[in-house]
């Protein structure tokens, strides 16, 4: 983004970079936000996740090599919220040198607390499983929420000349044509542009020279 940005100023082009991953982070993990996403989880918290779930989630908890998580229960997901006041701020996340593993611990599980629902497609600070995101409704889906309720909003507010996505893993691929679909419904009449190296790849597998079609 930083790259692109500089490209396109040196052209005289005005740009408005959004770094949708971070701000999707960011936006969810407000504590008003996920607790709308984590308070539906606690019945199921409550009683006990199945081992087979603990033992899948416990690989995407740990923050650490050597990181071996406590139980993810009502417990802890109350613990997480708490946290969530504390380190989450509006310009972002107050981490601290000393507590840093712990407080990476808290984002981590609060992410994945807030997508528990849609398991095994769980929300991680490492990334996230794309399968799950097509069964998932957007009721469930906290990123289909930042969408509707701030990215797009704000983009629509910004009055752009034109938008570009740019989608570099396969991962993006369900959000970004999410992205497209709705921006499309609202009939913007300016021109929605895609690129990133993984979306350059699908062109190119599929013989389209150059995204053209």
């Amino acid at each position: 983004l930083v790259a692109l940005r500089s490209y396109l100023q040196t052209h005289d082009i005005d740009v408005l970079p959004i770094d949708a991953n971070t701000d999707a982070i960011h936006y969810t993990l407000k504590p008003s936000q996920a607790r709308k996403f984590i308070e539906p989880a606690l019945p199921t918290l409550r009683q006990g996740l199945p081992p087979q779930m603990q033992a899948a989630l416990l690989r995407r908890r740990a923050v650490t090599q050597d990181d071996t998580p406590g139980p993810l229960d009502e417990a802890r997901a109350w613990t997480v919220l708490s946290e969530l006041e504390r380190i989450w701020t509006p310009e972002g996340f107050t981490l601290t040198r000393d507590n840093y593993a712990a407080e990476m611990s808290v984002l981590n599980d609060a992410l994945i607390l807030t997508s528990l629902r849609m398991f095994p497609h769980c929300l991680t600070a490492w990334g996230y499983s794309p399968q799950g995101a097509l069964r998932a409704s957007g009721q469930e889906n906290p990123f289909l929420h930042y969408m509707l309720e701030k990215l797009i909003p704000d983009l629509i507010a910004a009055a752009p000349d034109a938008i570009g996505i740019s989608m570099v893993h396969g991962e993006q691929l369900f959000y970004t044509l999410f992205l497209l679909n709705q921006l499309k419904q609202r009939d913007l009449g300016i021109p929605l542009i895609v690129g990133g190296a993984h979306f350059s790849q699908l062109c190119w597998q599929c013989g389209i020279p150059n995204g053209e079609s």
